[in-house]
């Protein structure tokens, strides 16, 4: 067999295009392998000739398919080893796997001379072995139905070939299903081979022949077999995976399956068993979403034992972590129900001093953020958690995606409660990263700097000052990173113009701002570190391109007009160019502006209230956060033509009408007709 499958597959005995070189007094080395590969093919033909393929393809399933005495043998004495042998064993380790594989390569080469074939052997197979007439009935082990399980291999092994000449609907209401609900001990020999079959055919369980799929599966995970039982999880994951699966369709059966699949991972003992199990219970619940939270008390009952019996097993642990992950995400609100189990779980899984982290770091991280993310408000226990963190980005940056969305959902649901307590470690690991990682990188870290900023604008810039402090370098100096990193740095000290313009104008005057500058040789002789950084941010500023951010640069710009500083009347024309774009993007319907937008931060204890009390909150708690800092954010509320109008009426009063009005002369005309229409 395995010869034939060598010369099958072999491909210098394939037909390719060569021709003669005109005018070539010999030919070629591709022409003679041209030629000789032709005379191979020939011989090919004349060996495979359509009555030696039907004979082989018959002999290969009724002498090498069928279950031999050894095989019933193993199958009794050890059914967990003797499943997991059928799907892990290499084809040329073993005579079956050998033969199914040489099958499935004839089918691929003479599928129009063995699908008939193989046709008819399943129809005389089925006549000679008839479903059972009652589920009780008696099934002796014949020749007959052990040829018929060889039979029924066969056709799943080539369902792909067979898909458009099988008949499938007819062949599961008539044969498929009446051999899965025949209860006979001997009869587990077709109820596993069937159980099977729905599996391999899956594309072809559709509409209404799902809900019986369904219903015979989920009855034979209750069956006394192992091997069944574990055929039957095998095929059930098949379907919930499938396109064609729909919730309403398998919740009438939701209840008994997710119980008959923590029943069954009580009886295996094989850890590939146990995994296959809770990663069927890990689909359930994902495919299932909202569905399945009827049920979480009874599979947050269920997961701690499991938890505790895969003890030095990480694998079986990832799987538990991640079905743990997407209840957290089905229950939303909710989520809290799960926290008697999910703390100890992700204190381990996130403790870099335990034995598995290597394995289960990743997951657990993943699993804290789903946390985090659906948690409706602080706990004690999830604000404690968060000093695990800070050996992870000690020891390295390897997971600083999932490490900055972390941070930033503590930032949105822990309140003023989470910078008092963890604002060192908060900033030590930003200011670790920042000018330390690659452009992708510094871009998540200047978003989540930003967003602190933005929800508590008078208590975060002076604790992320050393921070500011680097991306102020970043901005003003040469430097490796894009225009695009060191504008959006930009805008982050635009966030805190806007928001916080007192700590700003002390900021940008400290002399240890300008000392640095200085050790960073960036300061051009003498020039003040205001006037550095919007040099540098005018000459960047177009390299942001969401609207937004634009408009955040525009409304800051204006801010500083008012600051009494030679260095902005010096650069009003630049100032105003940017700030007339903003003009033409801003909507004229936006909201009023604030009365004081400086003292706008994110309102923590509104949102907790919202979550646990409102009607029809998101199933992701922080969506409703995130809403509600986008909601006070002053480039989404306030309108900027009135906003520009009352910081230049403020300026030429802090500067004084000449200066003012000299400074305005050098600002193009389409500029100053747009600023009228104000």
């Amino acid at each position: 067999m395995l010869f034939l499958q060598s010369v099958l597959r072999c491909v210098a005995y394939k037909q390719n295009a060569t021709g003669h070189v005109v005018g070539a007094a010999q030919p070629s080395m591709e022409e003679m392998r041209g030629k000789l590969s032709g005379m191979a093919r020939q011989q090919l033909q004349s060996f495979f000739s359509q009555e030696k393929v039907v004979v082989l393809g018959s002999v290969l399933v009724q002498r090498y398919l069928v279950l031999t005495a050894a095989d019933l043998e193993e199958w009794g004495s050890d059914p967990e080893v003797f499943y997991h042998e059928q799907g892990a064993v290499q084809w040329k380790d073993k005579l079956r796997p050998c033969a199914e594989a040489l099958l499935l390569l004839l089918f691929e080469q003479f599928k129009e001379v063995l699908s008939p074939a193989l046709i008819d052997m399943l129809r005389q197979c089925i006549e000679a072995s008839p479903p059972p007439a009652s589920p009780d009935a008696d099934v002796p082990v014949t020749p007959a139905l052990l040829l018929k399980d060889a039979c029924y291999d066969a056709v799943g092994v080539a369902c792909y070939d067979l898909h458009d000449v099988v008949d499938f609907k007819s062949w599961f209401t008539s044969a498929l299903l009446p051999d899965m609900a025949c209860r006979h001990p001997n009869a587990r020999i077709l109820r596993r081979r069937a159980a099977w079959m729905v599996g391999q055919w899956v594309s072809k369980v559709e509409g209404d022949l799902c809900v019986p799929a369904y219903q015979a599966l989920i009855s034979l995970l209750a069956d006394a077999d192992l091997v069944v039982q574990l055929t039957a999880v095998a095929s059930l994951r098949s379907l919930i995976d499938d396109v064609h699966f729909y919730e309403d369709q398998f919740a009438p059966f939701l209840d008994t399956a997710v119980q008959l699949l923590f029943c069954c991972l009580q009886q295996v003992s094989e850890f590939d068993s146990q995994l296959q199990v809770v990663n069927v219970v890990s689909l359930i619940i994902e495919r299932m979403g909202e569905k399945i939270v009827p049920l979480a008390d009874k599979i947050l009952s269920c997961l701690p034992q499991v938890w505790e019996q895969s003890e030095g097993q990480p694998l079986l642990r990832i799987q538990v972590m991640q079905a743990l992950q997407r209840l957290i995400v089905s229950l939303g609100p909710q989520s809290p129900l799960s926290y008697p189990l999910l703390f100890p779980i992700l204190r381990y899984s996130t403790d870099i001093s335990q034995p598995d982290e290597l394995n289960m770091l990743e997951d657990g991280l993943q699993l804290w953020q789903a946390t985090l993310r659906h948690a409706p408000a602080m706990v004690p226990d999830l604000m404690a958690l968060f000093s695990n963190l800070v050996p992870t980005m000690d020891r390295s940056f390897e997971h600083l995606p999932v490490a900055t969305a972390i941070m930033e959902s503590y930032v949105l649901v822990g309140g003023p409660a989470f910078l008092q307590q963890h604002a060192g470690s908060l900033v030590r690991m930003i200011d670790a990263v920042v000018g330390n990682v690659k452009e992708k990188a510094m871009l998540l870290v200047i978003g989540l700097v930003d967003v602190i900023i933005q929800c508590y604008p008078a208590e975060a810039p002076p604790a992320l000052e050393s921070v500011l402090q680097k991306l102020l370098v970043m901005i003003v100096g040469p430097t490796e990173y894009s225009d695009l990193v060191r504008g959006t740095s930009a805008t982050v000290l635009a966030r805190v113009v806007l928001q916080n313009s007192s700590y700003f104008a002390q900021f940008i005057s400290a002399e240890s701002t300008r000392q640095l500058l200085q050790q960073q040789s960036t300061a051009k002789g003498n020039a003040p570190p205001l006037a550095l950084f919007l040099d540098a941010w005018l000459d960047k500023v177009d390299s942001v391109s969401v609207p937004a951010k634009r408009k955040l640069s525009s409304l800051a710009l204006a801010v500083l007009l008012t600051m009494p500083e030679p260095q902005i009347l010096e650069r009003l024309d630049l100032i105003l160019s940017v700030c007339s774009g903003s003009l033409a993007e801003d909507s004229p319907d936006n909201t009023p502006l604030l009365p004081d937008i400086s003292t706008v931060g994110y309102d923590y204890a509104s949102v907790s209230d919202s979550i646990q009390g409102g009607e029809g909150a998101p199933v992701e708690c922080e969506a409703l956060r995130r809403r509600q800092v986008a909601s006070i954010d002053p480039v989404h509320r306030v309108a900027f033509g009135p906003f520009l109008k009352e910081k230049l009426q403020a300026c030429m009063v802090v500067h004084g009408e000449q200066l003012f009005q000299a400074a305005m002369a050098r600002v193009p005309p389409p500029i100053v007709s747009q600023l009228q229409q104000l």
